[in-house]
């Protein structure tokens, strides 16, 4: 005896639009807290100080993921706009723009604040090289000379001292 399909209620069941709807909604959701995340790392970037952004990159890659997953392909984000309510579709072009331009200037940040941690590095790094190469005021005898090396004749180039 062939079972029949339980009874379907309607009223429950959600239709293409409010499916579309919803998925709408949540690509938005994900794109303002995307929107947040890369404000606040954006401002740590704009102090020029070293801070730690590792808990901020992974959260970013992952709402990153997460929209991606929801708008899938380029097919499906055009489907979705064309489905979707008016005022949603509308919010979610708007969203668009304003990810697309706060990443451009996340980038651009990041590449000031990667350049200057070089520069700081690179400060470091010669000052320990100069410290290293400077003379010491112990002898060769591992005592320390009464003439400290202020004393000794400088070199300001080649053949020319001080």
């Amino acid at each position: 005896m062939p079972r029949s399909a339980p009874p379907v209620d309607l009223e429950q069941t959600p239709s293409p639009q409010e499916d579309v709807d919803a998925a709408v909604q949540n690509m938005i959701g994900l794109s303002d807290a995307l929107l947040q995340l890369i404000d606040r790392e954006n401002r740590h970037l704009a102090e020029s100080m070293p801070v730690p952004l590792g808990d901020i990159a992974e959260r970013k890659h992952e709402l990153v993921d997460e929209l991606r997953k929801s708008v899938g392909n380029a097919d499906m984000q055009n489907a979705a706009l064309a489905t979707a309510s008016p005022e949603l579709a509308e919010a979610l072009r708007q969203r668009g723009a304003e990810l697309t331009e706060a990443l451009q200037e996340n980038g651009e940040r990041l590449r000031k604040a990667i350049a200057t941690s070089h520069h700081r590095v690179e400060t470091i790094m010669r000052a320990i090289r100069e410290d290293v190469n400077r003379p010491s005021a112990y002898g060769g005898n591992g005592r320390y000379e009464n003439a400290s090396y202020s004393a000794r004749p400088v070199s300001l180039r080649p053949g020319v001292e001080a």
